[in-house]
């Protein structure tokens, strides 16, 4: 393997953290087209608490935000409020703090896999396989997708992989190194559990998964965590005084509410059938069909034509996965001591598991959202599963006893990675231009494409109209209001919005109200009576605009 000195590193990662930013930055406020109730509820409730330290609700301060019957973590909300009060009620306003979080999520990944290759590689080649796992991060279409709208999900994996990288860092330190530097002993952990306890408090998936996949690092790691349990006990417990409200507001107040109704556990169901209802829905995050071809319940959670991995990342997770099994069953078989690449091959695949259940136990399967948090799992797996393909092809004969016509060695090698590098660049410009030409129209729909341009209507002849009649027929229409209104939330408690009614439908015969808007389906109203048509991006209409004399 050809050197990769720290200039050389430094110099591929700075280019890979470039396109990271390019492919979550570009047409940022127009792919998707549309928000979604989901980022105008976090783009309001972060303007609201920035300007009157209350929610919607006039709840002040709250560790759950309450949202459309049942409640959101808080801390993409905090997050989002400096951004939407300096740059504007906006939708791009809104994503940018995922888009931002999406790119530190590359960085982190590169770090973390630069830090767990040397347990196991060289220097040199962990430096290969964390640029290897860095680019696969950017050039995700999971991490895209879910990076570029205002999903709590991205951020809160941004938290967990750099939560792990700093636990990794503290582990791997020389017990010498740690008594040369005190302050170190404590520093790196402390940095670590704020990451973690912040994935807690971003979303409700990282309760499960976070916990989980650190005591799987404390395991990997063990023989250099022993000499640290001191600190790890006192970190531990500062983490867990800071999740205190967490925890107590879960447990005693209202954010425990949507595990009831978004799981299998808030049905009426016997043991047995609860169990094989959750196997079912965990073996579906692992079917071609999902992981592939995009299977998905709703295209805000994936495109529906792309998979979360992209055919040459499912062949090297196969072969990882293969790779691990063959290994195991030499080592009870010899009854040899694991080896560390065994237990980093593990570590992936427990990641994998870990990172899973959250969506196993959902009942909208598959749910590319809940699961997101499995996906440095499956890039872990795709580098070191390709990295082990590699090693045992350089030692097949037909490697080592031909060379090319100017001596060239390594030829099945190089072949092979040629090879994958191709149909991997191809899949990945293939992705890119669906989903930057196409997917803004295919997703009009699910991202509930004209509801902002239809209550600016509605805000332009507010002053003028006696009332304002909206069809709910999409769901969810106030929240859109709101925001688009920029709505104080003690005016919006106060009655401020009186004026604005929604009924369950609309019909033609609402034409004869005096002095009204109307904001109709049309289903409901013909087009050809509307003062202005709402266009999606699809080039259906979406709502007919009318204001009555």
């Amino acid at each position: 393997m050809k050197q990769i000195d720290l200039k050389s590193f430094v110099f591929f990662s700075f280019i890979i953290i470039f396109f990271a930013t390019v492919l979550r930055f570009y047409k940022l406020g127009e792919v998707p087209h549309g928000m979604t109730w989901d980022e105008a509820a976090i783009g309001y409730n972060g303007f609201a608490i920035f300007q009157t330290r209350r929610d919607e609700w006039l709840n002040k301060l709250p560790v759950s935000f309450k949202s459309f019957g049942d409640y959101k973590s808080p801390f993409a909300i905090y997050l989002n409020a400096p951004f939407t009060h300096f740059f504007g009620m906006n939708l791009w306003a809104v994503r940018l703090p995922f888009a931002i979080a999406g790119v530190f999520s590359v960085v982190g990944m590169i770090w973390m896999t630069l830090l767990l290759s040397r347990l196991q590689f060289t220097e040199n080649q962990a430096r290969a396989i964390s640029l290897s796992a860095g680019a696969l991060l950017a050039f995700s279409p999971w991490h895209i997708h879910f990076t570029r709208i205002g999903f709590e999900s991205g951020v809160a994996l941004c938290f967990l992989i750099w939560g792990i990288s700093f636990f990794i860092l503290f582990f791997e330190l020389e017990v010498s190194q740690m008594r040369k530097q005190k302050i170190v002993r404590i520093f790196w952990p402390l940095i670590g559990t704020l990451c973690l306890v912040l994935s807690f408090y971003t979303y409700h998936s990282a309760k499960i998964v976070t916990p989980l996949v650190l005591i799987a690092l404390i395991t990997l790691c063990w023989r250099q965590v022993r000499t640290k349990v001191g600190e790890l006990i006192a970190v531990g417990s500062a983490g867990l005084i800071v999740l205190l409200p967490l925890f107590k507001d879960t447990f005693v107040g209202n954010g425990g509410n949507r595990f009831g109704q978004a799981t299998i556990f808030g049905q009426n169901q016997s043991i047995a059938s609860l169990f094989s209802e959750f196997m079912s829905h965990f073996f579906a995050h692992f079917s071609v069909t999902y992981l592939v071809l995009g299977e998905t319940v709703t295209l805000r959670h994936g495109d529906g034509k792309w998979g979360v991995l992209l055919f040459t990342e499912y062949l090297l997770v196969i072969i990882g996965f293969l790779l691990l099994f063959v290994t195991l069953f030499k080592i009870l078989q010899q009854k040899r001591k694991q080896n560390t690449s065994i237990q980093l091959l593990l570590f992936s695949v427990v990641w994998i598991v870990f990172g899973t259940l959250p969506a196993a136990i959902g009942t909208d399967v598959p749910h590319g959202n809940r699961g997101l948090l499995a996906l440095p799992g499956f890039i872990l797996l795709t580098v070191w599963g390709g990295f082990y393909l590699f090693n045992w092809l350089a030692k097949v004969r037909i490697d080592q006893n031909f060379s090319g016509t100017k001596g060239e060695d390594h030829l099945l090698v190089k072949s092979v990675i040629g090879m994958l590098f191709l149909f991997h660049g191809f899949f990945v410009l293939s992705y890119l231009h669906d989903y930057y030409s196409t997917f803004s129209k295919s997703s009009a729909h699910d991202f509930q494409d004209g509801f902002i341009e239809a209550f600016q209507f509605a805000s332009e002849n507010e002053a003028t109209s006696d009332q304002i009649l909206i069809s709910d027929t999409y769901g969810q229409a106030y929240i859109f209001a709101l925001f688009v209104r920029q709505t104080n939330p003690i005016w919006y408690q106060g009655g401020i919005m009186v004026k604005y009614v929604y009924l369950p439908k609309l019909s033609i015969s609402d034409l004869e109200r005096k002095n009204t808007v109307l904001i109709a389906t049309p289903n409901q109203i013909p087009p050809d009576k509307a003062d202005k048509l709402v266009y999606g991006s699809d080039g259906e209409i979406k709502f007919v605009l009318i204001k009555t004399k």
